[in-house]
């Protein structure tokens, strides 16, 4: 009786060791979520030396697995995004896609699955998994490609004031290495983008693709055609306001949109 009184206790001790261990995992997983939550509300200079911080070092190297270092590379492609550190954050970006099995996605979305109520627990909790992996994918490809864009844009204005210099504006682009490295980041995107859903996140990835290689036309025609969709998007009409005058076509802007602005977006309400 006394032998098995005594095991009792060891079970209980270990148990007891246990609970208390899963507690600590639990303060540790809410004390990082709260530093990455944080720095991610921090902007401008406070952010910039967060992200150089031990705290922000050591979130990263603590790291115990894929779905917390995730965590903190999304924070650091958001942040970067913000201070408009392109080149940061195509290497954040870069990170994320390290922490996910693009194979193991592709095959799961591959394969007609049963939805819903006709999935059981294994077959949900592999579905939140894979969901969440994709939307993680398109998020680290869109960011890449859009940063990208931002760099390859001062190229391309560069090729472009030479082209103004000189009279020469059609098929003023970037060069093939550029082009193809931009064409790259994009087929990336779209590999994984729902088109209809991500339309406006594609739209100007998808018109800068057709400025980088000189065809002003086309661009333009995505560019109405995304406006169409979106008539009171202010990016959309600032971008069109810019292509219009690179290409000579500034009474437009003038006589045409600028006037529509106050129809658009009037200063106040007036009841006639």
């Amino acid at each position: 009786g006394a032998k098995q009184g005594g095991g009792s206790d060891e079970k209980g001790k270990e148990d007891e060791k246990a609970a208390d261990s899963g507690f600590q995992d639990e303060i540790a997983k809410a004390v990082r979520a709260a530093k990455i939550a944080y720095i991610s509300k921090l902007k401008d200079e406070k952010l910039r030396k967060a992200l150089e911080s031990d705290v922000a070092k050591e979130l990263a190297s603590s790291s115990a697995n894929n779905d917390e270092k995730r965590a903190v590379y999304e924070m650091q492609v958001k942040a970067y995004k913000s201070l408009k550190e392109h080149d940061k954050v195509i290497e954040a970006c870069e990170l994320v896609l390290g922490c996910i099995d693009a194979t193991k996605v592709a095959a799961f979305y591959g394969v007609k699955r049963p939805v819903g109520s006709a999935q059981d627990e294994d077959e949900k909790k592999a579905s939140k998994e894979m969901e969440k992996d994709k939307k993680a994918l398109v998020f680290a490809y869109m960011s890449k490609a859009s940063a990208l864009m931002e760099l390859a844009k001062a190229e391309l204005n560069k090729v472009k004031e030479e082209a103004e210099k000189t009279g020469n504006r059609k098929d003023a682009g970037l060069s093939q290495e550029w082009n193809d490295r931009f064409k790259k980041a994009l087929d990336d995107v779209l590999k994984w983008a729902d088109e209809k859903k991500d339309k406006k996140a594609l739209a100007p990835l998808q018109m800068f693709s057709l400025l980088a290689k000189g065809h002003n036309g086309k661009a333009l025609k995505q560019l109405l055609a995304s406006l169409k969709a979106s008539p009171r998007d202010k990016d959309l009409m600032a971008q069109r306001t810019k292509l219009l005058s690179y290409l000579g076509w500034d009474d437009w802007n003038k006589e045409l949109f600028s006037h529509w602005k106050l129809v658009q977006f009037p200063a106040g309400f007036k009841c006639f």
